[in-house]
């Protein structure tokens, strides 16, 4: 079964009432919207030249099967009502398989490899700030129970947690000790 794109980005797949449309929002990001019926059992293959991509989609009404093939090894996927999906790797083949006489209509979204690496790598940055930021939180909190002056919930406040508990959780695993065992041992 063979999809044709048509020239404002949807595509008429004979035997199916409904569209695909892909929508680019920026340079690498593109948004898949489906609402379709297909009249009978429906297989689409379509191939590219090593497809790296982060996909999630999500499924609204109905169920699809589809599977990414590269390498020779098939990755298989299924959606259905009320569910996500998320794919990525290097692809060169998909195959879509549609059941007849049945409603679907959901939406994903792709990035391109290069805008998943920008993200990912924002994210991996904003992790390193994170620790950096506990660390020196942490730092600050050994140098305040050491002088013996403040209760564990004062430092607490005093290094920026407002959850005790957590704070205690957060230094017994970074320390092996607790604040309040810390604090006895300095008094």
């Amino acid at each position: 079964m063979q999809a044709n794109k048509t020239a404002d980005n949807q595509y008429l797949i004979p035997l199916m009432d409904g569209i695909i449309e892909n929508i680019d929002i920026a340079d690498g990001i593109l948004l898949t919207t489906s609402e379709f019926v297909s009249q009978e059992d429906i297989e689409m293959t379509t191939t590219h030249d090593d497809l790296s991509l982060f996909q999630i989609s999500f499924c609204i009404d109905g169920n699809m099967e589809w599977s990414y093939i590269n390498n020779e090894v098939v990755h298989q996927f299924q959606i259905a009502a009320q569910q996500s999906q998320v794919r990525y790797g290097t692809f060169k083949e998909c195959r879509s398989k549609i059941s007849g006489n049945r409603k679907f209509k959901g939406i994903s979204i792709t990035l391109d490899e290069k805008i998943f690496e920008q993200i990912f790598t924002c994210i991996k940055i904003r992790g390193a700030v994170n620790d950096y930021v506990v660390e020196k939180r942490l730092e600050a909190a050994i140098r305040l129970l050491k002088t013996g002056k403040h209760t564990v919930q004062e430092v607490t406040w005093m290094v920026g947690y407002s959850h005790t508990g957590y704070f205690i959780e957060l230094f017994r695993k970074h320390y092996g000790i607790s604040p309040g065992e810390m604090l006895k041992n300095n008094r």
